[in-house]
């Protein structure tokens, strides 16, 4: 396997559970089994079951062998000012675009410019936090910011 980490990659203080993972053999990667309701690894069964979740397992199977888990890279990395800038600035166009939609007045039109900012303020945040799902989302709601400007402006189509 390509992906295996080298054992001394494994021994390392600090991993996320995702580099973890990575390392790990497939006879050591939890499993769920339905008969107890919950994740094993069939390799360790003396581990137990574990009924809340796959990386509650992996973490077990890791403390067992003296390894201590972090939290993954993306959540646990600071932001820095000008990112926690982009996302209060998507998040308050965000909600001005909504407020101002929801009177249904002669102005609601001019929502969708607030929206709009508010989807290139989160597209880079979410690529700041390199958050591909948020990404994803916002790059949408932006195709969808620019339909409603297109027919509330009249602006062709």
């Amino acid at each position: 396997m390509s992906a295996m980490l080298a054992p001394a990659t494994l021994r390392r203080r600090s991993l996320s559970i995702d580099e973890y993972l990575a390392g790990l053999p497939d006879e050591d990667r939890p499993v769920f089994d339905q008969s107890c309701g919950g994740f094993v690894i069939c390799s360790r069964r003396e581990l137990g079951v574990y009924p809340r979740s796959y990386r509650h397992a992996v973490q077990a199977l890791a403390l067992a062998r003296g390894v201590m888990l972090v939290e993954d890279e993306s959540t646990s990395r600071p932001v820095s000012p000008r990112l926690r800038g982009l996302e209060w600035g998507g998040c308050v166009l965000g909600l001005m675009g909504a407020a101002v939609l929801a009177t249904n007045t002669p102005i609601s039109r001019y929502g969708w410019i607030s929206f709009l900012g508010a989807n290139f303020a989160m597209i880079g945040f979410a690529r700041g936090i390199g958050a591909r799902g948020l990404l994803l989302q916002q790059v949408g709601f932006m195709a969808t910011s620019i339909l409603g400007l297109v027919r509330s402006f009249g602006l062709g189509v």
